[in-house]
Formats: C-alpha cells, structure tokens, sequence
C-alpha cells in the first residue's frame, strides 16, 4: 500500500510516505555519498571501489546514478534487483522513449557492471502483478528474477550477468538453514550473502577478476551472460 503513489514515473517525486517517494526524496544524500566515494578514490592510490546494490536498493542507485558524471566506481553490483530489466539496453535497440535505458546512470559510474539474479526469487515474482502498476510498463520483469532483457535489444558492453538459480533455489536454501549457517526466515530473494559461492565470486568480481575466468561459471546464451554452476 505504501510502496508509491499515482502511475509509473522515472525518476521518482519526493514523497515521505511512499517506498519510492523516499528513494526519489533521497537522490541527494546518495549522490553526495558518490561525491566522498570519489574523494577516497583520489585520496588513496590504486584503492578500487565496489558499490553493492540489493532488492529495492537497485532503484536508489538507479535514481541516484542518473543525470550524475564522474563517480569512477570500479564496479557496481547488483543483487536479486527491484528494478526494469530493460535498464541496460543501449541506444540502438528497437524499444524507444522511457521504456529503455534508465540504467544508463549506473553503466555510465561504473567500470563494469554484474546482475546476479535467480529464477527462483518468488518476492520478485510477486512484484510482477498487476498490483505493481508503479513498475516500468515496459519491462514488468524484474531485472533480479529473469536478469536483463537481452532477447529484446542490444545490453550495453559493460553489463554482465550472473544467473545464480542453480545455486538459489529452496532446496539449497533449506539445506543451508538445516546446517545452522543461514537463519529460517530467510527467503531465496534475501539469501544471496548466505552463501558462501556467491560470496566467492562478488570477491572474484571486487578483486577484479575477469568476468570470463571465475569459478564455477558457465557462458550463458547471451554475451556478457553467465551461468552460476554448483560448486564441486
């Protein structure tokens, strides 16, 4: 009930007493933490910068990252995502207007870009209905449930995806939660920093690996994408 106000609108009005309207009341604060990030860069030599996203989180910084210049992240992460899956897609897609591209902002910040998302996110799923007229029309999917809308344009160079359903899914959350390493009331959707696999490769990504030569990958079908494989 509280989660925005009227019909879709990117970027979002300020609001106090909706979800959104507080993201977009916030677009200020979050671009002066990319002003201090900036500074710690220059100020530090060779310090590398990760900035890590989750669930509605994912549309701060898409709020946040638009219409700003020079933040210079290394990488932007972006887990289980609250947010269009068209949002990557470049300029030369078929799509036009609005219904494209508002994640230009974060591509353009970041030196390389990763979505980690699963099939298996049943919040995500739920934010697809139609009580969530507040979504993009034009990509209801969400980016952290089906990952980015490659079968519909072109993905932006810098855009890499992970697809972590063979990892995220309940029957290895439940056997996570029965070791004692997860609690019970953790869903697929908030699981992401319970396991250690995916915490291994956001290291390998932070650390600067190659997206091409980290463990326990599998090229998906789209360039830029892959698949997370169970670790042996």
């Amino acid at each position: 009930m509280d989660y925005a106000s009227g019909e879709y609108a990117f970027p979002p009005t300020a609001d106090e007493r909706t979800i959104r309207g507080n993201i977009g009341g916030s677009i200020g604060s979050f671009q002066n933490f990319l002003d201090w990030l900036q500074s710690m860069k220059t100020e530090v030599s060779n310090l590398t910068t990760t900035v890590v996203c989750h669930s509605e989180g994912n549309y701060m910084a898409m709020c946040g990252f638009n219409g700003y210049s020079n933040a210079n992240i290394d990488h932007c992460l972006l887990l289980a995502a609250d947010i269009n899956s068209g949002a990557f897609l470049s300029s030369d897609s078929s799509l036009e207007g609005q219904y494209k591209g508002q994640g230009f902002g974060i591509s353009n910040n970041a030196g390389a870009v990763t979505v980690y998302f699963s099939s298996n996110d049943y919040l995500l799923a739920d934010a697809t209905g139609g009580a969530y007229k507040h979504h993009n029309p034009g990509f209801l999917s969400r980016m952290g449930l089906s990952g980015p809308a490659y079968a519909q344009g072109t993905m932006l160079d810098n855009v890499y995806s992970v697809d972590c359903s063979p990892v995220i899914n309940l029957p290895n959350l439940n056997a996570l939660m029965d070791s004692g390493k997860c609690p019970r009331d953790v869903s697929p959707h908030t699981s992401y920093l319970f396991f250690p696999q995916i915490l291994n490769d956001i290291n390998s990504v932070a650390t600067n690996a190659s997206q091409s030569s980290i463990a326990n990958r599998s090229p998906g079908p789209y360039a830029g994408a892959y698949i997370m494989n169970i670790e042996t």
